[in-house]
């Protein structure tokens, strides 16, 4: 099963202020072990001047069966974490890291005074982040309309390759960058080019975890 979940998490005592899963059920041992494990990589990374990722400030570390995404504030860090069965593709690197970096820029920005305190008295009282659970679920909803663009498109792009006429796909290429959902124009393309069943599977499978997370509406053959 698939289980993806945010920490945030303070930089100085490595205190897990809030935890919100994403896909998964929460496990309140687990999740202390993991924020443990978390801080201390953290601690790990910046000793080893460790810099694994992208050029937008995000770290990702990978695994057999997990990936980790780090973005770092002044007063926290937050990490994306993904168990899953199967790797996601590197081109939808960018919307994860853009996703982290949301949350920790929107915690710290409405939460700034109450972290510049804690901060001092090393003193946190997590019960004031929980409201803050919302917002993300914002963050995820506002991306999620990239990710369906994104999603639409891989599927065209696979088709192509497939030998499906590009007069066919590029008409909807353009539709979904105006913003349409065209997924209910596919019945008509399969009838005649039963290849792009093939592509649909493909984009499907590879990054099923992708989907999921941004609650996109997979085409079902």
């Amino acid at each position: 099963m698939n289980r993806v979940e945010v920490f945030i998490i303070s930089k100085d005592q490595g205190t897990m202020m809030l935890k919100y899963s994403i896909l998964g059920m929460d496990d309140r041992e687990r999740d202390e072990l993991t924020s443990s494990f978390l801080t201390a990589l953290n601690k790990f990374a910046k000793e080893i001047n460790l810099d694994i990722g992208n050029p937008d400030g995000v770290s990702l570390l990978r695994s057999v069966n997990r990936d980790v995404l780090f973005s770092s504030g002044k007063y926290i860090f937050t990490v994306l974490m993904i168990n899953h069965q199967l790797h996601f593709q590197s081109e939808n690197v960018p919307i994860l890291s853009r996703m982290a970096i949301d949350i920790e820029e929107l915690f710290e920005n409405k939460y700034r005074l109450s972290l510049e305190r804690a901060s001092k008295t090393n003193l946190y009282n997590t019960d004031e982040y929980e409201p803050f659970k919302p917002d993300i679920d914002d963050i995820i909803n506002r991306l999620g309309a990239e990710t369906l663009e994104m999603y639409q498109n891989h599927i065209l792009i696979e088709s192509v390759f497939l030998k499906v006429p590009t007069r066919l796909c590029m008409p909807l290429m353009e539709r979904v960058a105006a913003g349409e959902n065209v997924l209910d124009d596919f019945a008509e393309i399969i009838k005649k080019y039963p290849q792009m069943k093939v592509a649909i599977e493909k984009v499907n499978y590879q990054n099923q975890i992708i989907w999921e997370i941004f609650a996109i509406p997979t085409y079902i053959l």
